[in-house]
């Protein structure tokens, strides 16, 4: 069977019983954030996973055109980040002014210290709740109060989270979506949050 990502969300499978050729349909989700579906943040995702392997930005731009063939995108990979962490790739379509970041998840050492950086005050407390289960009566604000005190009694730097956010904020006035997977999705979404730009 061939799949392959549609522009209104949807996989298509084409098989053949005996000698008919029958095509199925499978909804996974509608939704899109400007015009960008499900499927392609997964593609995104997932590529981002080559950069550490220093995958030719030649090649990661055949797979974005494959990617987005059928849709009135024009993507070009602007800039792959490959000889250090944070390791990422940036794809711009210059006529819609739309910015896509794409983070990798944990795929070196290094990057093990950068989860036990972003998650460490989370965790502390759930295991703290183990004993005295105070999350379960706790309002929303004061656990992200309590992380964000810990975060500035610790003097937390978090590397990855401020090295994409300045190299968005160095893009100016643009229109920009940060996805990612796994680290590159915690990454994705503080980034997202600390910068104003969908993640």
């Amino acid at each position: 069977a061939q799949v392959e990502p549609t522009a209104v969300g949807l996989l298509s499978a084409q098989q053949t019983i005996g000698a008919i050729p029958v095509q199925y349909k499978y909804e996974i989700c509608p939704r899109t954030w400007l015009g960008i579906n499900v499927l392609d943040f997964g593609f995104l995702s997932a590529l981002a996973y080559s950069i550490p392997q220093q995958l030719p930005v030649a090649e990661i731009q055949e797979q974005v055109d494959a990617n987005f063939a059928n849709s009135t995108f024009d993507f070009e990979v602007v800039y792959a980040q490959q000889d250090r962490s944070p390791y990422f790739f940036h794809i711009r379509d210059a006529q819609l002014g739309l910015s896509l970041i794409s983070a990798c998840g944990t795929a070196v050492r290094n990057d093990y210290l950068e989860d036990f950086q972003i998650w460490n005050e989370i965790v502390v407390l759930d295991v703290a709740s183990m004993l005295l289960p105070v999350n379960a009566w706790w309002p929303h604000a004061l656990t992200s109060g309590y992380v964000w005190f810990v975060s500035l009694a610790l003097n937390t730097r978090l590397s990855y989270v401020d090295d994409i956010s300045e190299y968005i904020t160095a893009l100016g006035n643009e229109t920009v979506i940060v996805t990612g997977h796994s680290l590159g999705g915690g990454v994705a979404a503080m980034v997202g949050a600390k910068t104003k730009h969908i993640s």
